[in-house]
């Protein structure tokens, strides 16, 4: 069966579909969704994934220094410290996560903390709504702890 583009249109006339396919298009021109297609823990996620994750996050600055707080990061600028034990550990840029797997219950022991080695800008994730997220996306939720492990054993 072919459906004429004039048909079509006919067919979207009083739904929402129109108004949500043009919400879906400017999400996807937003910086956020540039840095999750340019992070590598997530640029395997599928668009709807993503466009579930962009739904969460709201933007965030911080000074070199400043602590992270318990929220998610995904940094869009700058460099966020992993420090375990008071020691760095590893060295977030843009496109990374910042989040303690433990406190998804992901990883058993060795908390995680995290500061703005330079200013930062990015993306946080509220606690509940990334839980829930990584709750129902399984498989999303071993990709980035297993990247977040790759990128400790590796260090800075």
């Amino acid at each position: 069966m072919r459906v004429s583009a004039a048909d079509f249109r006919r067919l979207l006339r009083g739904t929402r579909i129109a108004t949500r396919l043009r919400h879906l298009a400017r999400m996807r021109e937003l910086p956020s969704w540039q840095v999750l297609q340019s992070s590598s823990a997530l640029s395997d996620l599928t668009s709807n994934q993503k466009t579930q994750l962009q739904a969460l996050m709201t933007t965030a600055t911080f000074e070199a220094g400043a602590p992270l707080s318990d929220a998610a990061l995904l940094v869009a600028s700058g460099e966020v410290e992993v420090v375990r034990d008071e020691q760095v550990v590893a060295l977030l840029r843009r496109g990374d996560l910042a989040f303690d797997v433990k406190a998804y219950g992901t990883l058993p022991e060795g908390a995680l903390s995290f500061r703005c080695r330079t200013p930062v800008s990015g993306f946080l994730l509220s606690d509940e709504g990334f839980a829930e997220f990584l709750h129902r996306n399984p498989g999303a939720a071993m990709r980035l702890a297993h990247a977040l492990g790759e990128r400790l054993q590796a260090g800075c």
